[in-house]
Formats: C-alpha cells, structure tokens, sequence
C-alpha cells in the first residue's frame, strides 16, 4: 500500500470479517480526522421506502393489512417500479429518490372490487391518516386497530377513516366492517388470509379480557395480577403483535396449574363473542 487514495470497494478487505473494526483518515474542508468503522450493515441504515432484493428471505416485505376492502402494506421501492409500469399515477415515481425514501409509508396496494373501497381509493395511493393520526408503518396501523376495536362505543358507530397525503379520505363504521370481515372469514377458506395480524391481535386481546374477568370471577387472584400488568405494559408500549400475546398466554398458563379450566372457559367465550376467528 502506497498511502494512495484508498477506492471504496477496498475497505471490504481490510479485516477478515466485515464486523471487524479499522482505522480511516478522512479530510473534508481542510481538517483531518479519524474513525474506527466497520463495514457490517445494520437495520439503521435501511431507508424508510427500501429495495427488496430477496421476498423469501425478508418476511417483513411480505406483510399487509386487509380491512374494510382495503390491502395496505410498507411502500417498498419495488411496489412504486411495478404501479407505475401498470399505469398507476406517475408521480409515484418521486418516491424513488433516496431523500424521499427516508421516512416509511403506508400504500395501497389492493383494492376489493365492487366494495365502498372502490370508489374512493385505488392502487397507489399513499394513507398519511388513519383516523386523523399520523400513522406510517404496519406495527403502528395494527396498534391502533387494536385500540379502535377496544374503544368503540356500546351503540358501535365508531369510524374507520383513511385520509391520504392528497386529502382523499375514506370512512366506514368500524363494526360494519369488522362485521363483515368476520362473515367472510367463517364462510371459506379461501377468505384466510382476511385473518391479518390486526385480526389475530384483536382475538388474542379479547381472550385475555375474558381471562382476566374469569381469573377476578375465580379469585385466582395471584395470576390475576400478572396477567394485568403485563397486558397493561405491552399496550402501553404499542406492542400488541400476536407474537407477544401468545407469549404472555402462554405464561399465564403455566402459572395456572391446577385452575387451567378458567382458561378454557375463557376461549370458549371470546370463541363466541368475537367469531372464532
């Protein structure tokens, strides 16, 4: 090595492994400095809008949502590729530069035919607003469904609003829409994949609502305590995911021992009240 300027691709091959760290130089405006880096990539550097190279092997490019007639999913540089080739409006094309896929966003990607959907929104649309709050990611859309299906009020007039970046806004009663989805998910197989995370964490929610009351019936009150304060803590940390709530069943069962027929009754409820999705 010469003390040349060193190109780029060759900082690959300055360590045997890419999470090894080196020494650089740099100069900018007249003043050096040194770094210690290294050149194994982390999730930080990933852009909100990214290029899926491989869908088997990035399960998160696969993921989408289904309510009210409505397909939505993260924008991806390949969603905006494929939509404008098939004559979706062109100024999607903005968001292939780097500074406007800073930032995640939500799309729709899919749109029932025949459904109120229809004649609102279509393929391409970017959604900015779920229900009047910011919303740009998946973990953040399932969140707030959650939180909707929980809030709505005894008479179930609560609204289901999509407002995208350009002011369109779609609206439909939340139970109506749930309702329906739920009609659908029973009637046929072929209607599953209807059963979205949103769906799951919905159910899962409400077993552990009707756990809780059997557990409080029962006086099972040790188990009680843990099962409250964890399902209090995943809520208030927005991270009701199905994952997370199978976990904490799980646990709660096995705390159960000799009283696991509360929980049995507890499912056998939820399988009645909300469907048996």
């Amino acid at each position: 090595y010469m003390d040349n300027p060193l190109p780029f691709p060759n900082l690959m091959v300055l360590q045997e492994e890419l999470k090894d760290a080196f020494n650089i130089t740099y100069c900018k405006d007249g003043t050096e400095a040194n770094h210690s880096v290294n050149m194994k990539w982390t999730d930080s550097y990933e852009l909100g809008v990214p290029v899926i190279e491989e869908p088997l092997h990035q399960a998160k490019s696969r993921e989408f949502e289904v309510f009210a007639g409505v397909t939505i999913a993260e924008m991806t540089a390949n969603h905006i590729q494929k939509l404008v080739a098939a004559g979706a409006d062109p100024r999607l094309g903005r968001f292939m530069s780097p500074e406007a896929r800073k930032d995640p966003r939500l799309l729709v990607v899919h749109i029932q035919s025949g459904t109120y959907a229809s004649h609102v929104l279509a393929p391409g649309m970017i959604i900015e607003k779920i229900n009047g709050r910011n919303i740009s990611n998946l973990g953040a859309y399932r969140s707030h469904f959650v939180e909707t299906f929980f809030r709505q009020p005894q008479s179930g007039d609560a609204s289901w609003q999509l407002e995208t970046d350009e002011g369109v806004i779609f609206e439909v009663l939340f139970k109506e829409a749930w309702d329906h989805q739920k009609a659908q998910i029973r009637q046929s197989p072929q209607f599953s994949y209807l059963v979205t995370p949103a769906v799951k964490s919905v159910v899962l929610c409400n077993q552990i609502e009707q756990l809780l009351l059997a557990l409080k019936e029962k006086n099972v009150n040790e188990v009680e305590a843990f099962l409250s304060e964890k399902f209090s803590s995943l809520k208030a940390a927005g991270d009701t995911s199905p994952e997370k709530l199978r976990e904490l069943i799980e646990e709660t069962k096995e705390k159960l021992g000799p009283n696991l027929g509360v929980f049995q009754a507890a499912e056998d409820q939820v399988s009645s009240s909300v469907g048996g999705v």
